[in-house]
């Protein structure tokens, strides 16, 4: 064979290999979409991290349940520009929280933030009735220091007549200890000592230098935009999850060191505040959620706003009967007991003024209620789907008119 006929041969098997990919690639597209977005995330010296003001993106999950427009406004949150001087004749209300507020598996318009101004103004719209304004400062990952810290840099200076704060129990509160298990991102934070608040502040050159690391390693990632390259990753990863489950070292509740490196683990740490009877991390956790929650009550009331919160769970608060079935997913986890109403009586606790006046409001009934029309969360996802933002704007909505002046 001359070298010319083998050096054709060859040439068709690469096109022919080319060409096969690429209907591959075509399919999985089709059928199984694995959309790449850039992170929007951006440093904050102040924060640790915003929405990169003015950014417009898209956001996505790994099996691409949602594909939705993103845009922050110039002070890195998703939501339009407010002005600094609150307008006369209004009534503003700002909502701290995490990805649950800022919901970017929905549109904007069809977050729960948006919902309850949209229901507001259309019940509150008489003559001398102010217009409701509705401010969304939820930033996914956010625990209850940053949404302290957000309140101290970002928040006050709107003069807010109403702050609410959204808490997705299932790793807000757990979240406040976040330095006891997770790397050194830079950002700002509190620690406990000696039984108080003691803030540490953002290390600015770990911040950037992590943040720099991140968008050279999405410029590099050319392979991300391959769908039918991530479907393959996706089959693997489920193949070593189950794997690496079947051989899950025995987990002992009397031996320290066995249950240690059980809770370590990121899959199942965030149920570690659940544990009964309360370990010294669940004690902790409590003591500085305590201080935070009773920090950002004493800002709002002194800039003269009134501070509410609403609860929200998750799907194993909602219906804890279904807890047997869904710790299968987690072996270890069976040895321990769990009560997954403590996040929402330990509120109640740490916040007895505003419990006492009734502004403090827990989701579950309204979940349990409303998922009779349907799931509220994300198939593969533990996020609220449109029913679920939706239901929360319902449940909340008309608790909130009732505390509007002149209600």
């Amino acid at each position: 064979m001359s070298l010319i006929n083998l050096l054709r041969k060859i040439g068709v098997v690469i096109l022919g290999t080319i060409v096969v990919l690429a209907f591959l690639e075509l399919g999985v597209r089709l059928i199984h979409p694995h959309a790449f977005y850039p992170s929007l995330m951006y440093p904050s010296e102040q924060l640790g991290y915003i929405l990169k003001p003015d950014v417009r993106g898209r956001a996505t999950n790994l099996l691409a349940e949602f594909d939705v427009a993103e845009q922050a406004n110039h002070e890195g949150f998703r939501d339009t520009d407010h002005p600094l001087e609150k307008p006369s004749h209004t009534y503003r209300i700002a909502f701290l929280g995490d990805s649950f507020t800022e919901a970017h598996q929905v549109e904007e318009k069809e977050t729960f933030v948006r919902r309850i101004e949209t229901s507001l103004r259309r019940q509150w719209n008489g003559d001398k009735a102010p217009r409701v304004e509705c401010m969304n400062f939820g930033i996914s990952g956010y625990d209850t220091q940053q949404e302290v810290l957000c309140y101290e840099n970002a928040v006050r200076k709107y003069k807010p007549d109403m702050v609410v704060l959204a808490v997705y129990v299932n790793n807000d509160f757990s979240g406040n200890l976040f330095y006891l298990r997770e790397s050194n991102f830079g950002r700002p934070y509190f620690r406990l000592t000696d039984g108080k608040l003691q803030k540490i502040e953002a290390d600015s050159k770990t911040l950037w230098s992590n943040y720099e690391k991140s968008i050279r390693h999405e410029g590099d990632c050319w392979y991300k935009h391959l769908h039918l390259y991530n479907l393959q990753k996706d089959v693997l990863q489920f193949i070593r999850d189950r794997r690496r489950r079947k051989t899950v070292d025995p987990v002992d509740p009397k031996d320290s060191q066995s249950v240690q490196k059980f809770w370590s683990g990121f899959a199942i740490h965030r149920f570690h505040y659940y544990l009964v009877p309360a370990d010294d991390y669940v004690k902790q956790v409590d003591a500085i959620t305590r201080l935070l929650l009773q920090r950002l009550e004493r800002d709002v009331a002194a800039d003269g706003g009134r501070f509410c919160a609403i609860l929200l769970p998750g799907e194993e608060n909602v219906f804890p009967e279904k807890w047997p079935n869904k710790v299968k997913q987690y072996p270890g986890l069976e040895n321990f007991q769990l009560d997954f109403s403590r996040p929402f009586e330990r509120a109640s606790q740490f916040l007895p003024d505003i419990a006492k006046r009734g502004d403090i409001l827990d989701l579950r009934p309204a979940f349990r209620e409303a998922t009779a029309k349907g799931s509220l969360f994300l198939k593969h996802d533990m996020h609220y789907n449109h029913w679920g933002q939706e239901s929360v704007a319902n449940a909340v909505a008309p608790w909130l008119e009732k505390k509007l002046p002149g209600k």
